[in-house]
């Protein structure tokens, strides 16, 4: 083979790479020119249609915000309609879309499936928005649901009992619509009481219109729901009134028993503050030096070991799941009352079988 034929195969190979490179290049261009024009086309707002129907319910909650959401997104509103659910025009469009709660509105375009379906359900051609907040209009009940009643039964007599008017707040602090609100003593609320077996008061008796709302899968921890779906509240933290045994729950008597010659040993009141922040309700108090005869009859009696010490009535019982708690910290005595024995958990304390203070580092 001539050096002349050499020259040409390699002309020949050369020709061929470059009408691949250019079949590559050209290839790659229309690949990345047809991603350019789905972006592009990804990036114009879509073209809607806007239709809102609403009931006669002035209590109903707005979807304006929803409304001015979707807006504000890239859209563009080239029509947009409102109507009464019962126009003509409003019961096709119910019909059509199987609609079953308002105020609503109903979103179509050519182009959904640049729009986000959270909050909106796909009917057929069009969106549907369904996120719709209490109290809002049953179309099948022929009714408005979420506008709650709240009742409040109070106990005679009982300025100490715990004060629940706070869960009223509470609710309406979440968006509960509470439209009627009443207070009654015992009295007043005698057929209440019987007809929902309340056993302990205050109490607090709420329509089964809380039931539409989220709040209402929380009220386990509050009470439980009657026959009728009203909510009332059985799980009361003392102290309260128990219709039952005609006598206050939860009032406890605390005696702290400590050393005023013990200057390093830690605050009197420590041990109170931090009974306190359990929930734990003091009805009478009262602080023992450890030299009085009441003291001293008290250390012997329950072989108190370490000072300062606290002392609380039987009454300390009426609180749910307090003994788990304490059998961490003391104990229950034959008698009833709870004696707390750990001082060293909140520092220094006085030891009385060696007479020296126990210096103890709190763990913050």
């Amino acid at each position: 083979m001539t050096k002349k034929d050499y020259v040409s195969i390699l002309l020949i190979v050369l020709i061929i790479l470059l009408s691949i490179n250019i079949l590559i290049s050209t290839l790659a261009g229309k690949e990345f020119s047809k991603k350019l024009d789905v972006k592009i086309e990804a990036s114009k707002p879509a073209l809607i249609s806007l239709t809102k129907i609403t009931a006669d319910c002035s209590d109903c909650s707005s979807i304006d915000l929803s409304i001015q959401t979707l807006k504000s997104g890239n859209v563009n509103v080239t029509d947009e309609k409102e109507f009464k659910f019962n126009s003509n025009e409003a019961k096709e469009l119910i019909s059509r879309y199987n609609i079953k709660t308002l105020p609503t509105f109903i979103v179509t375009s050519e182009n959904l499936s640049k729009l986000s379906t959270v909050g909106y359900e796909k009917v057929n051609d069009a969106l549907v928005f369904n996120n719709i907040k209490p109290p809002y209009y049953d179309l099948k009940q022929n009714k408005i649901n979420g506008l709650v009643k709240v009742t409040l039964i109070k106990a005679d007599n009982c300025e100490k009992c715990t004060d629940i008017s706070f869960i009223k707040t509470q609710l309406e602090k979440v968006g509960v619509k509470i439209t009627e609100y009443n207070e009654l003593n015992q009295n007043e609320a005698k057929e209440l009481i019987l007809k929902y077996d309340i056993e302990n008061l205050p109490n607090l008796i709420v329509s089964n219109d809380l039931s539409v709302y989220e709040i209402s899968k929380a009220w386990s921890t509050l009470g439980e729901v009657t026959d009728d779906g009203s909510f009332i509240i059985t799980k009361l933290q003392p102290p309260y009134y128990s219709l039952k045994d005609k006598t206050i729950k939860g009032l406890i008597s605390l005696k702290t028993i400590f050393d005023t010659s013990c200057i390093e040993c830690q605050d009197k009141s420590l041990q109170e503050t931090a009974l306190k922040s359990i929930g734990l309700f003091f009805d009478t108090k009262k602080e023992l030096d450890s030299n009085s005869n009441e003291a001293r009859d008290l250390i012997k009696k329950y072989a108190i070991t370490k000072l300062p010490a606290t002392i609380l009535s039987k009454e300390t019982a009426d609180y749910s799941g307090i003994g788990s708690i304490w059998a961490q910290v003391g104990t229950v005595e034959t008698d009833g009352n709870f004696i707390l024995r750990n001082a060293d958990l909140l520092g220094n304390y006085k030891d009385l079988k060696t007479g020296e203070v126990v210096k103890k580092t709190v763990e913050e």
